[in-house]
């Protein structure tokens, strides 16, 4: 029977992997519990014997644990795919851009390490830069004359106020000017002050084109002209007083001490002893 049993064995074996090897072992046990025990196959998974009964969950755990952990790799891999392909499509964007602007600059430029324009190098010797430093020279110049211009109308007008208020001041107290005359004087002398602006403009238009100008004889007539529209507004015992008062400088007599000689600049009428201001 050993023959039978020993072919049965193998059959089972062969259909039935290691269960047919089990059911085979059991069969053949009490025929050859006396017998050398038979050989087992090779380990198909593990170190466990093929003949021996063995649980596959924790395999299949550990399987399915690997399946999850490379589901999670891949994931990361495709977000990390994302963001670089999302850097590469900003960097491209900067580089059109970078490009659109290096096309599109003014001509006689040249690009700079910092990403703007620059302007192209000149030749200092050519005929174009000297008459570009000409220009920002004379540009200078004139702005320089024009901010003494207004810092010599500054002080005049500042002059003027307080010439005025001293003069009208003085005739009130001294001639007992009624309201009536006080608003009439003080409408001469917002006129005298006009005048004297106009008489500026003038003086300077000449200065410019050469032409000559006698400042003082200019404000001598004015100053005159101012003189005799005041004394228009005065009565007769008035009139005494007031002439006592100007004698033969007229309204200029009135002006505070510290005035008269030239101004800044220069021009004619301002500070005593003054030569003007240069700059």
């Amino acid at each position: 029977m050993k023959p039978i049993w020993l072919a049965i064995t193998v059959a089972a074996a062969i259909a039935g992997g290691g269960a047919g090897g089990v059911i085979a072992t059991k069969v053949m046990a009490p025929a050859q519990r006396n017998s050398e025990p038979v050989a087992t196959a090779a380990k198909p998974l593990d170190d466990k014997p093929v003949g021996e009964s063995r649980n596959y969950d924790n395999e299949l755990a550990e399987l399915r644990n690997d399946i999850k952990t490379l589901n999670v790799k891949l994931s990361d891999a495709v977000t990390a795919a994302n963001d670089s392909k999302a850097s590469l499509a900003t960097a491209t964007a900067d580089y059109n851009k970078r490009i659109a602007a290096l096309e599109s600059r003014p001509a006689g430029t040249v690009a700079n390490s910092g990403g703007g324009t620059s302007p192209a190098p000149v030749d200092e010797s050519s005929p174009e830069f000297a008459a570009a430093v000409e220009k920002v020279l004379a540009d200078r110049d004139e702005q320089r004359r024009k901010e003494r211009e207004a810092e010599q109308q500054k002080w005049m007008e500042d002059r003027w106020v307080q010439e005025n208020t001293t003069i009208a001041t003085t005739l009130t107290e001294k001639l007992a000017l009624t309201p009536e005359q006080v608003a009439k004087v003080n409408t001469v002398l917002e006129g005298y002050t006009n005048s004297r602006r106009d008489l500026m403009e003038r003086g300077r238009a000449a200065m410019e084109s050469g032409t000559e100008f006698d400042w003082r004889a200019e404000g001598t007539k004015l100053s005159t002209e101012v003189t005799e529209q005041i004394r228009g507004e005065l009565s007769s015992a008035q009139l005494s007083t007031f002439n006592e008062l100007v004698g033969d400088q007229g309204i200029s007599a009135l002006q505070p001490r510290g005035f008269g000689g030239r101004g800044p600049g220069g021009q004619g009428g301002g500070r005593q002893g003054g030569g003007g201001r240069g700059n």
